[in-house]
């Protein structure tokens, strides 16, 4: 009778994205965006008093937008997810220097002894009973019980040891997935920060209009006056004309 395994990654995963966006968005809500909006602020007042103001870089200014806010949840969720695997891969790693079957070194093993190594195995303790060297020692011995031939017992625990293997590629491609995504979401924040500052361009260009007009009026009168004060100079000025 299969037992019901409870899915605790699945769960992990679930719960670490729910948290990365809280703490993220809250991070964002709190602090991040305030300061840019307090920067940007204060940029346009100084713009407004000095025109020829340079502008500096800020560091909430660059992340404020909704595109790096998802990138850095993205981030935290995979980092969360290989944390898990890394404890999960560690904790495997140290099994294999014990010894589950507990047997003298000169001794050799019949089909009499499956029976008490099986049940050996079946003393470990729940979590790992579920590693792979768990499982891949109770398949051999099972194997091996049955057919009696150390071939097939090497056949079947390499079979395991190949599944296993497979597993963690395919849960892994949730990782490879977040690693495409992120730089996909930066690219659209890009796309979309270069059409906010064409709009911001020509809201500008149009503001500036009367003053551009005002500038163009300014530089024609100082040239027509430029032009007067050469034609009619008193050097260039005709006999018997005023001034002359």
């Amino acid at each position: 009778m299969n037992r019901f395994h409870f899915p605790v990654e699945l769960i992990f995963q679930i719960f670490t994205l729910l948290i990365a966006f809280i703490i993220i968005h809250a991070a964002y809500v709190s602090i991040i965006r305030p300061q840019a909006a307090e920067f940007l602020a204060s940029e346009q007042q100084l713009l407004k008093e000095n025109p020829n103001h340079v502008q500096s870089q800020n560091f909430y200014v660059v992340i404020k937008d909704y595109e790096q806010e998802a990138c850095f949840v993205l981030m935290i969720w995979a980092l969360a997810i290989l944390c898990f695997k890394g404890n999960l891969a560690l904790r495997q790693k140290q099994q294999l220097g014990g010894d589950l079957l507990e047997l003298p070194a000169t001794l050799p093993i019949g089909l009499e002894d499956t029976r008490t190594l099986l049940e050996r195995l079946g003393t470990i303790a729940s979590p790992a009973r579920k590693y792979l060297l768990t499982r891949a020692l109770k398949t051999g011995v099972q194997r091996f019980g049955v057919t009696g031939n150390i071939q097939d017992s090497a056949t079947a625990v390499r079979n395991v040891c190949e599944s296993e293997m497979e597993r963690q590629e395919s849960e892994l491609s949730i990782i490879r997935y977040i690693a495409w995504a992120i730089p996909s979401v930066g690219f659209i924040g890009t796309v979309r920060g270069i059409g906010a500052q064409s709009c911001c361009g020509r809201g500008y260009y149009r503001s500036n209009s009367e003053s551009r007009r005002c500038f163009q009026l300014h530089f024609y009168c100082s040239d027509y006056l430029h032009r007067s004060d050469v034609l009619y100079s008193p050097a260039t000025a005709l006999p018997g004309a005023p001034g002359s």
